[in-house]
């Protein structure tokens, strides 16, 4: 597990390899930023939602794994959906409202 802190990449795995170690303790020694971009984001809702329905639609897997897919699809946003909302999220930050910047992009590629 991974968290973010002031930039900085918080390990609390305690995987040090020394036996015996607290797994909860705090370990900043990684210091590499990792940000999820607005197209990153977009990207991979639009690519999840394809995998979801090649899963739904592969007569190879178990029916349950078909259904079960199907049924994520019905409650999930199509690439039209995701792009709209990429679209009003861009027109949003030229509004004097809101101090969250977009969650998705028009886009799948950074503009």
């Amino acid at each position: 597990m991974r968290g973010h802190l002031r930039g900085k990449q918080l390990d609390y795995t305690g995987r040090t390899g020394d036996a015996g170690e607290d797994p909860y303790i705090l370990r900043p020694w990684r210091t590499e930023i990792e940000m999820t971009m607005p197209h990153e984001r977009t990207r991979a809702v639009v690519q999840t939602h394809d995998f979801l329905l090649e899963l739904s639609r592969d007569m190879s897997l178990p029916e349950r794994i078909r259904r079960d897919a199907n049924y994520l699809l019905r409650h999930y946003p199509s690439k039209e959906d995701v792009f709209l909302a990429g679209r009003i999220e861009e027109q949003a930050e030229k509004w004097p409202v809101g101090v969250l910047g977009p969650v998705f992009s028009s886009s799948l590629t950074f503009k």
